[in-house]
């Protein structure tokens, strides 16, 4: 996805691989399928305000691969930059944040996370 412009919201990237977790004690497991979740990627997001920049949560057994994030311009960030479990291979560039709490301009200019775990 490319090109987004955005006002308020939560999180501008969120993926979460544990979406049936309400129906694990009502409804038997006889079968479980993993969906792999690879080759994401965002670029050119201009959003007024957020949460988080991008917050993934992959599963264990198949984690999500290969996510780049390019040119991301938040005016406000409120809670964090970045979460992740269970991802490979997340590649970050150009990511401004231009107010997080009392700090200001943040700058990434390119990171990329080959571990699975991580947090700021």
């Amino acid at each position: 996805m490319e090109n987004v412009k955005a006002g308020k919201t939560q999180r501008i990237l969120e993926i979460d691989t544990d979406v049936l977790y309400q129906w694990k004690d009502l409804v038997p497991t006889y079968e479980t399928r993993i969906t792999p979740i690879k080759n994401i990627f965002l670029k050119n997001v201009l959003c007024d305000e957020a949460d988080a920049i991008y917050e993934i949560k992959g599963d264990a057994r198949l984690p999500v691969q290969n996510v780049n994030i390019e040119n991301i311009t938040v005016g406000k960030l409120n809670k964090f930059i970045r979460k992740s479990q269970n991802a490979g291979n997340v590649l970050e560039k150009n990511l401004l944040v231009q107010k997080k709490n009392n700090l200001s301009a943040i700058i990434i200019e390119k990171c990329v996370f080959l571990q699975t775990k991580y947090e700021l």
